[in-house]
């Protein structure tokens, strides 16, 4: 999930028994962002991409015994800082390529 203010981080908490792996960052109003699974995280990490204002939660699952790699962000909106937002974006990108770079010399 993406923009989960307080009242809706309150909601999602409520799901643990449907979602009982969860991690909802404590950010500020609706900048907090949220992941809930039905599966167990292997990996979980909050971070940030960008700048502190911009939380993200970058995860990992296993799924039919293979892992699928995720983030959880909410980012600039083009339309208020797109230098930033398009940042946000470049440094997900980096962190991923250098996962599958790492994967593929092994």
């Amino acid at each position: 999930c993406c923009e989960v203010n307080r009242d809706f981080a309150a909601m999602l908490t409520g799901l643990k028994s449907d979602y009982p792996h969860q991690l909802i960052t404590a950010g500020t109003d609706s900048y907090r962002v949220a992941v809930l699974s039905k599966l167990p995280f292997a990996k979980i990490e909050q971070t940030a991409f960008g700048g502190a204002r911009t939380e993200a939660i970058v995860f990992r699952v296993m799924f039919d015994g293979k892992p699928v790699d995720a983030v959880s962000i909410h980012p600039f909106t083009p339309n208020a800082n797109i230098k930033s937002r398009d940042g946000e974006f470049a440094a997900i990108a980096a962190r991923f390529a250098a996962v599958r770079d790492a994967l593929n010399r092994s």
